[in-house]
């Protein structure tokens, strides 16, 4: 039965007003709480200028772990009244409603308080859910109601915005307070399996299966490693749970493996592109060398034309009017084909249409080639000596003897 707050009539639990005054039933903060508020925002924010005060004026250096100083002090005197105003103001918020006539009704009607801390439960946010979960405890305990009371303590633990006091004080230390929470609720899960009204359910990897653990969270049988999936259940939850804890260690085991798979891929696939590239270059080189020119060229036999034009492919040319100069009719010349010869060095043959007679070298990146012109081939010149980098651009200069400057000039990239 809900008790009138105005003429103390009790009514059924459905009613939404009064049956005799008409009074809500379920109503907001009255005007007292309300200038609470307000009074309690002003007399924090003076206190706030007064301690912000003798700090500047004494010049004290607090340690760096205390989270105060003159600055937080004066936002706190500009910031507590306005916070006292803007509570006063707003309007109640439903689960407050439902949670100010369960405390109303804890030793007038018990049951109904417990109703209405369960409705309010159910309409807070969940940071707000830990005080409303401590007090239905607190209510379930006085009634007797243990496994009730167990299972709302047990909660609490978890719940965000449990231990408030707490996470107040380790704020103000310069702590985690979520870390704080934390430990604080692993402590109190381990005191609740030790006092026996929990249990504690974990996958131990060395048994394989799902196991019930000791007050020190570990499997009874082994003390490493660590349990996974770890669950608090009541006693008489432990059966169902079982099946719970190993599918959720399951799911476990597969994420990590899902995340190992892709984490491989994102690391490994580059790299192994990497190293098939480089294996690639290294092989191509050698095929290149088994491919070049049959006839060694040290001292300049009869190559074929069959054997110059496989055994590297056409160079590409950068430069597509070479420079002829002195020296002869080097106007149409151009590089015929470059090969790498058996004793590793490079072959650059150069084709002059009108014919080309003397001797001649060539620079090619710097360094000096011996050039050989063939009775079978009056219109080439076979120059060879020490090559450069495969896939370099190099500048490429035929000299005729005497004549200093070049008689023909161009860019090729070595094959």
């Amino acid at each position: 039965m809900i008790q009138c707050v105005k003429c103390q009539s009790e009514n059924t639990a459905d009613l939404e007003k009064c049956q005799e005054c008409g009074t809500d039933l379920l109503p907001g903060e009255g005007l007292a709480d309300r200038l609470s508020y307000i009074v309690y925002g002003i007399v924090g924010g003076v206190l706030s200028g007064i301690g912000a005060y003798f700090l500047i004026q004494s010049e004290i250096e607090l340690p760096e772990c205390l989270l105060i100083s003159p600055q937080l002090c004066l936002l706190a005197t500009i910031g507590l009244p306005i916070m006292g105003i803007a509570s006063a103001l707003r309007k109640t918020p439903l689960y407050q409603r439902y949670a100010t006539r369960a405390r109303r009704h804890i030793e007038l009607d018990p049951e109904q308080a417990i109703a209405d801390f369960s409705q309010a439960l159910e309409l807070a946010p969940e940071k707000e859910q830990a005080g409303l979960l401590k007090e239905r405890a607190e209510l379930y305990g006085k009634l007797g109601m243990e496994e009730e009371a167990t299972r709302d303590e047990l909660d609490y633990t978890s719940t965000e915005g449990a231990y408030s006091g707490g996470r107040g004080i380790a704020r103000f230390f310069g702590a985690d307070d979520d870390v704080y929470a934390a430990d604080r609720g692993e402590d109190d899960r381990k005191a609740m399996v030790a006092a026996g009204r929990v249990k504690a359910l974990g996958y131990c990897s060395k048994c394989a299966r799902v196991v019930e653990l000791n007050p020190k969270l570990r499997c009874p049988d082994h003390a490493s490693p660590k349990p996974k999936a770890v669950r608090f259940v009541l006693p008489d939850e432990v059966e169902a749970a079982i099946p719970e804890v190993l599918n959720e260690y399951t799911k476990e085991s597969r994420t990590k493996r899902n995340v190992a798979i892709i984490a491989g891929l994102v690391v490994g696939g580059p790299l192994l592109c990497c190293l098939l590239t480089y294996a690639i270059g290294r092989l191509r080189f050698p095929t290149t060398q088994a491919t070049a020119t049959v006839s060694p060229i040290p001292v300049v036999s009869s190559p074929s034309p069959t054997q110059e034009i496989t055994s590297t492919p056409e160079p590409t040319i950068l430069v597509p009017s070479p420079t002829s100069v002195t020296g002869g009719d080097f106007t149409d010349a151009s590089i015929m084909s470059t090969g790498w010869l058996q004793d590793g060095s490079l072959l650059v043959t150069l084709h002059i249409p009108s014919g080309v007679e003397g001797i001649y070298h060539a620079v090619v990146g710097g360094n000096e080639f011996t050039c050989d012109i063939l009775e079978e081939y009056p219109d080439r010149l076979y120059c060879h000596g020490k090559g450069v980098k495969s896939g370099t651009q190099v500048g490429a200069s035929w000299y005729q003897e005497g004549i200093e400057l070049p008689v023909y000039e161009t860019v090729f990239t070595v094959p």
